[in-house]
């Protein structure tokens, strides 16, 4: 072996002595070096590791762990691992690995240097802090969230005021009683045995079902004292106290967050829907409208040469008829890619209906179709496009007359609520299939629908800041339920 300079036994002689685990692994995967820090943390005497293979020294678990991070490393990329490995002699270790490549003066990755940093410890000690910060946050009781406190025998023992507002009970009426109480099936008849389980052995047992619930926060749902099941995060945790061991949930209503979510991935969906309708619209617009002009033109010239070919300017008439149609479809796929551009004035709901009913008397009329108006006897004004909103209602009350071609009853009704003017339009059809979601684009029950109206409806509902939404059920008619929230314009307006 050639003599090493001072540069080099100057660096084995620091790599020796610092407390760093360092390691050199060759191309082939074979230690070249591992320093005394090293050694003593694998058991290993000097030298054992020279010249064997990773794998045979820290085992089949541990390599299969990081294998993926040396290849990248003798790629001659830099990587790092945490977490913890399997070695067949050490045992379980939690570990941060560094992989430096070795580069020659060609640039070729010969092997690759190894940092390794033992944090169990560091890790140990921030599960104890995460304790005690657990210990002390179920003693706070806060007004966003309910915390309920059951025994052993999954009785309640305490019951916070939100938790009362959350849940519609008074601790009073629930100390003393089965927490299932406040759980819909299959959770409550589920509850006890959970408990059963986890008191008769379960909290010495790692990994079992019961132990791995603690301290996590799960969604599940809760039943208030009307009966109504909401969504809930739910935290439970263990107290040992000197009665014994009682359990506390810190528990959160998330029917807002829910909401909010889906109405989230429905927009996301809604507006890549509308990207590509708006490329497809474009590439099909241009042609589309050359196909128009080429069949006027042919048209026109079957005319001049008086043609009688009835056949042939039947299939025009009909050709014609088809690329209107899909003309009006790109029309409303173009108004599906963007958010509607909106003219805000004070509009009058009475005066509003008034003219699409007009709009529609001559359908009403053909398929016998009684309106009967409910609405109230004052004014009702609100703030709204009057062009975009004419379009939603005349929308939905024309599928409620095409639900009832043998005749039947519209209702309309408008009343205010909480924040906002609620329109309602009742029809006494056969109801939507409630499987079916109808604001979903190309979702249509109609042979020649395209199944764009309402979508486009919902879109500009809530370009209102408003929401749009139905009640339906088989046989029993169809209510769509508008709702305008409450933003009056200047005062100089309102007078008008």
């Amino acid at each position: 072996m050639p003599r090493q300079s001072a540069a080099v036994h100057a660096g084995t002689l620091i790599a020796e002595a610092v407390p760093v685990l360092l390691a050199y692994i060759d191309s082939d995967v074979r230690y070249r070096f591992t320093n005394a820090a090293y050694r003593d943390w694998l058991g290993a005497s000097t030298d054992e590791h020279d010249g064997q293979k990773v794998r045979d020294v820290i085992g089949d678990d541990a390599f299969a762990a990081v294998a993926p991070h040396i290849e990248t490393a003798l790629a001659g990329k830099r990587t790092a691992f945490e977490g913890r490995l399997e070695y067949q002699e050490a045992g379980p270790r939690d570990v941060h690995i560094e992989y430096f490549p070795d580069r020659d003066d060609q640039g070729e990755v010969g092997g690759f240097f190894v940092v390794i940093r033992d944090i169990s410890d560091l890790l140990a000690r921030r599960e104890r802090l995460r304790k005690r910060e657990a210990q002390v946050e179920k003693l706070v009781n806060t007004t966003q969230d309910g915390v309920v406190f059951i025994d052993a025998a999954a009785e309640i023992v305490r019951f916070n005021a939100a938790a009362e507002e959350m849940f519609g009970y008074t601790a009073k009426e629930l100390i003393g009683q089965k927490v299932n109480v406040l759980m819909p099936d299959p959770y409550a008849s589920e509850h006890d045995g959970y408990l059963e389980r986890y008191e008769s052995g379960g909290r010495a047992s790692e990994g079992n079902e019961q132990t791995e619930l603690l301290g996590r926060i799960r969604m599940v749902q809760g039943k208030r004292k009307d009966g109504t099941v909401f969504p809930i995060e739910v935290s439970v945790s263990e107290l040992l106290t000197e009665g014994g061991a009682q359990y506390a949930a810190v528990i959160r209503d998330v029917s807002e967050k829910v909401r909010l979510q889906q109405e989230l991935i429905e927009r996301e969906r809604l507006a890549a829907v509308g990207t590509t309708t708006a490329k497809l619209a474009h590439e099909i617009g241009n042609p589309l409208n050359n196909l128009y002009l080429h069949i006027q033109l042919v048209k026109r010239r079957l005319a001049r040469l008086r043609v009688r070919d009835t056949d042939a300017l039947e299939s025009l008439e009909l050709a014609i008829s088809e690329v209107r149609r899909l003309s009006g479809l790109l029309n409303e796929f173009r108004s599906l890619s963007r958010r509607p551009e909106l003219d805000f004035n004070v509009l009058d709901v009475r005066d509003l209906l008034d003219q699409i009913l007009l709009l529609v008397q001559p359908d009403l009329v053909e398929s016998k179709i009684e309106v009967i108006s409910e609405l109230p006897t004052e004014s009702l004004k609100i703030w709204a496009d009057d062009a975009r909103l004419k379009q939603v209602l005349l929308n939905i009350i024309k599928n409620a007359i095409e639900a009832m071609p043998t005749g039947g009853c519209i209702r309309l009704s408008a009343r205010y609520a909480a924040s906002c003017t609620e329109l309602l339009i009742s029809d006494d059809g056969p109801g939507l299939d409630p499987t079916i979601g109808v604001f979903d684009p190309f979702t249509t029950t109609k042979a020649d629908g395209t199944g764009l109206g309402l979508p486009i409806a919902r879109q500009i509902i809530e370009a209102h800041d408003g929401n749009i939404s139905y009640e339906t059920a088989p046989g029993e008619g169809t209510t769509f339920v508008i709702c305008l929230p409450a933003a009056p314009p200047p005062k100089s307006e309102l007078s008008r």
